[in-house]
């Protein structure tokens, strides 16, 4: 990290701090004392931060970067470090906006309505991008008339009902 002021008085007592943006714990606090730079290194772990500078008289001549992010004291910049967004994502598996790569998570953002189909291969309207099944499945019977006729040969036989008890305890998704 790096501050910077525009002349050599230091920061005057304004204060940057670096905040978690999931947990809101505070990382870093830092000042410049006097000079018109000086670099620093944190080990923080990857996440979001919200930066910001609060206090001292020379706020206008305040600058700061951190993981290629610039602020100065009137910013209040969220930084990424070792993260690829500090986006806000859907984090919950069922939505169909789900993103596991997410750091912020925000479930207003959620979405279940786009992946919603049939989910039954066997279905005569399955949907395979469907994650969501919605209860629209149909199935076409081999002769409406006759419905226990699962083979379809025209007879409710035997052959029909070992169809049905090879299939009996089959967990449907």
């Amino acid at each position: 990290m790096t501050l910077n002021a525009a002349d050599a008085n230091g920061w005057q007592g304004a204060i940057l701090s670096a905040v978690n943006a999931v947990d809101g714990v505070e990382v870093i606090s830092a000042t410049l004392e006097s000079g018109s730079a000086e670099t620093s290194e944190y080990c923080i772990v990857d996440g979001c931060y919200d930066v910001s500078v609060s206090g001292g008289s020379g706020n206008g001549e305040i600058g700061w970067t951190l993981a290629g992010e610039s602020g100065s004291a009137a910013d209040v910049v969220t930084v990424a470090v070792g993260v690829p967004s500090c986006e806000p994502f859907c984090l919950i598996p069922l939505a169909c906006n789900y993103n596991s790569q997410g750091v912020i998570g925000d479930c207003n953002l959620c979405e279940f309505d786009s992946c919603q189909g049939c989910t039954y291969p066997d279905a005569t309207n399955y949907n395979p991008d469907a994650s969501i099944d919605d209860g629209s499945c149909v199935f076409e019977l081999g002769n409406p008339n006759c419905p226990a006729d699962i083979n379809g040969d025209g007879f409710v036989s035997v052959a029909d009902l070992l169809i049905f008890i090879a299939e009996y305890g089959t967990v449907c998704n």
